[in-house]
């Protein structure tokens, strides 16, 4: 094996690179999870505005 690579996970785990990199996995992931957030809030306030409130639909049905 190339002296280069490392030989085991925890000497992968303490490079320096390998923090980086899971540190920007961890802040896109926190990103792609506040806009999964946005799209359902945006998603219920659309539905909530074109959908009949239950007292204006009771007396539409009744």
């Amino acid at each position: 094996m190339d002296a280069g690579y490392a030989t085991s996970r925890e000497a992968v785990r303490s490079c320096p690179a390998y923090r980086v990199k899971q540190w920007r996995v961890a802040e896109l992931t926190g990103r792609l999870h506040a806009g999964a957030l946005h799209a359902v809030e945006h998603f219920l306030r659309a539905r909530a505005h074109f959908t009949p409130a239950m007292d204006n639909y009771s007396k539409i049905s009744g």
